[in-house]
């Protein structure tokens, strides 16, 4: 895998619930990933 898209996942305890997420967004990672599996494309 690219560094680069791993360098974007960031950890911060304030946001997310302590679950990993996008750099500077609110958004998780587990969630994104539920929408790529479930075949979402956008």
């Amino acid at each position: 895998m690219d560094t680069t898209y791993l360098s974007r996942i960031t950890l911060n305890p304030s946001v997310g619930h302590r679950k990993p997420t996008i750099r500077n967004t609110r958004y998780l990672v587990e969630g994104l990933l539920e929408y790529l599996a479930g075949g979402d494309s956008d």
